[in-house]
């Protein structure tokens, strides 16, 4: 479904202080080919409330910190 909507077409929600706890938004969607194409933008929006967005950095789980 990702591949389809596109990462310009995504839309990520959160409230501000669950935001303000996450340094660093991750994607793992199992597809390495897109998880490089969400990180490639480096910076998504987030929306934190009513007409109310923050630019907030993105990674992938595997690049960032592995996991083993």
């Amino acid at each position: 479904m990702l591949r389809r909507v596109g990462s310009k077409n995504l839309t990520v929600v959160s409230t501000p202080a669950k935001l303000a706890r996450t340094p660093l938004l991750r994607v793992d969607t199992g597809e390495a080919v897109l998880d490089a194409e969400f990180t490639a933008k480096e910076y998504l929006f987030v929306l934190v409330g009513y007409r109310a967005r923050r630019l907030h950095p993105i990674g992938t789980v595997g690049l960032d910190h592995p996991t083993g």
